[in-house]
């Protein structure tokens, strides 16, 4: 799990927001003109005079203020299955995927937002780009933080829209609630950084899995002792247990973390020192070279598992 607040944020949303305007009360106005809405006609043009009042907000605004405006709009208008399917159709997160030549859609807030590694399980790559010579792009999924099912008005909310892998949105969180009680799910524009307050552990099992020799060895969670909330403890601990993240590393990722102990006891902390005096690189820089991977906390969205395998480094350099 990894905070999506980065540089590239700001440019992100200004994209979104220009590149959407109008977009929504268009739709609307549309779907009218055609006679295709379910409401009536006199309940729709005063929707559409609604969506003009707050698209904007609608658009970018932190999430706590655009479900504050489906309150009002389901207060104003009612709670029914016609405004249900009328904003389905108005804001439609089918359509914003699909490529239209000169027009924002979901592959160029893709590769604004530059979330190269989906935040909630670190693990697969959320990559975009476009087959050279066609105008089919690949990018990411978007996760609806809020689901669309109940939060029909913040389906194209910037805030709302979360870039990640087919495993976490589908066969995870899929239309789970995040206000239900049952569920504790990391929010990644949170201002929280969850990846200071736990730790991946390694228990080697024999000596062989010690230096990297075997996977004999158990990936355990450590939350961070020093979490002085325990909302955030249960935050972490409940979002890790819901992607089923230390179940999935074991299952799959075995190998790589005995590959990285192996070469991190190879790779003595004096043979770390040579880099840097040998050729004035940083210990960050050594690190990039060694295992393929960043370290500082602010690049971990930049590749596959490098959160694991920076706590396994520390680990085992601690132990040296």
């Amino acid at each position: 799990m990894i905070n999506i607040r980065t540089n590239q944020t700001g440019h992100a949303l200004k994209l979104h927001q220009d590149g959407l305007k109008g977009e929504i009360v268009a739709r609307a106005k549309r779907i009218y003109k055609n006679h295709k809405n379910s409401m009536g006609r006199i309940p729709f043009r005063r929707l559409i005079v609604f969506l003009e009042e707050n698209e904007s907000r609608i658009l970018v605004s932190e999430l706590p203020a655009v479900i504050g405006i489906q309150q009002q709009l389901f207060h104003e208008f009612g709670d029914s299955s016609d405004l249900r399917s009328d904003l389905e159709n108005i804001i439609n997160y089918k359509w914003f995927r699909k490529y239209k030549k000169g027009k924002h859609d979901g592959f160029k807030l893709a590769k604004a937002l530059s979330i190269d590694v989906c935040p909630y399980c670190n693990r697969n790559y959320t990559t975009s780009h476009n087959i050279e010579g066609t105008t089919k792009n690949v990018f990411p999924e978007f996760d609806h933080y809020y689901p669309q099912r109940r939060y029909p008005l913040l389906a194209l909310s910037f805030y709302n829209l979360i870039p990640s892998c087919n495993v976490c949105n589908t066969h995870f969180k899929g239309d789970d609630d995040p206000n239900d009680a049952e569920h504790n799910i990391f929010y990644p524009y949170s201002t929280l950084n969850p990846v200071k307050h736990f730790n991946f552990d390694f228990s080697p099992l024999d000596y062989s899995s010690l230096i990297g020799k075997s996977t004999n060895f158990d990936t355990s969670i450590n939350t961070l002792k020093y979490t002085s909330s325990k909302d955030i403890k249960d935050l972490v601990e409940g979002s890790l247990d819901y992607f089923n993240i230390v179940g999935t590393y074991n299952a799959n990722h075995k190998g790589l973390i005995k590959a990285l102990i192996n070469k991190r006891v190879n790779h003595s902390n004096s043979y770390m020192k040579s880099l840097f005096d040998n050729y004035g690189i940083t210990r960050e820089e050594a690190y990039h070279i060694l295992f393929e991977s960043y370290y500082e906390d602010e690049k971990l969205l930049k590749r596959p598992l490098s959160k694991l395998k920076k706590d396994i480094f520390n680990e085992i350099e601690s132990l040296s």
